[in-house]
């Protein structure tokens, strides 16, 4: 067989990629949910928010854009984060759970559940997590 070699490097961007797409497409699914119910200009305030906050951990998290469509990661997929792929996804699963618990605090249980049911279709390991994190306020 003729396979080509790949370098741990390439290997480590690839795999981030793909984890990259999953989450951008995680995220644009609920974005199309929750924007039937709260509306695109107050998810683009309430993204902007999470993003910021996240960021001050996660730094590679700024370079996800909000705008009226949703979230842009275009930046994200164009400078690699240094951080290890771990890393990246509890980034995102931040996000995930900051964003469960604001609504958790304004709906109750009315988007929640559906919203839970999403997530678990793309990263089952946060159905647990989801769960116990969005207890707390978070703004």
């Amino acid at each position: 067989m003729n396979e080509k070699k790949y370098s741990e490097k390439e290997v480590e961007t690839k795999i981030k990629q793909e984890i990259i797409g999953l989450y951008e497409e995680l995220f644009k699914t609920l974005w199309e949910k929750i924007a039937v119910t709260l509306g695109g200009i107050t998810l683009v305030a309430l993204f902007r928010r999470i993003i910021r906050k996240v960021s001050l951990k996660y730094t590679w998290m700024k370079r996800v854009e909000v705008g009226e469509e949703g979230l842009d990661f275009k930046n994200l997929h164009r400078k690699m984060c240094e951080s290890d792929k771990e890393v990246m996804k509890e980034g995102f699963n931040t996000v995930i759970a900051e964003l469960f618990s604001f609504l958790t605090q304004m709906t109750g249980d009315i988007l929640i559940g559906e919203l839970e049911n999403i997530v678990e279709k793309y990263i089952p390991e946060m159905k647990e997590e989801s769960r116990t994190t969005n207890k707390e306020l978070i703004f």
